[in-house]
């Protein structure tokens, strides 16, 4: 993600202006679905002063946050403006940087992309074990 050192103050549910994402961040099929599989496990996790359900995703890349968990933990996500053809700007994808949890007593922090996601939480993929 870029941002311009003014893009970078993040304020909890308000968009953050200028600000690009620069991958392309990978769900699996699984995660979308709400499946459960041989390659997911659903636990429980410590957020903040809430809790949150989170698959653990071997087939997503990267970590994904729902946007209504992160309303509703009030998490600050920060969101990129996509152009539209009559020149407007939309909010589309957001991130959380640093968001720090704990699953079953082990505490890390990652970054989360926000989406609109049903059935979990929290997906987090293979990018959060580095």
């Amino acid at each position: 993600m870029r941002c311009s050192q003014q893009d970078t103050s993040v304020q909890r549910g308000r968009y953050t202006r200028g600000c690009e994402l620069d991958v392309t961040p990978e769900i699996s099929l699984n995660a979308i679905r709400r499946e459960k599989t041989d390659k997911t496990f659903q636990v429980r996790a410590v957020i903040g002063s809430g809790m949150a359900w989170v698959l653990l995703d071997s087939g997503s890349v990267h970590n994904f946050i729902a946007k209504r968990a992160a309303e509703q933990l009030q998490i600050p996500v920060q969101y990129q403006r996509d152009a539209l053809p009559d020149g407007g700007k939309l909010a589309s994808s957001g991130i959380s940087r640093n968001l720090q949890m704990a699953v079953q007593g082990y505490a890390f922090s990652a970054d989360f992309f926000a989406i609109p996601l049903e059935g979990f939480d929290i997906v987090l993929g293979i990018h959060w074990l580095k």
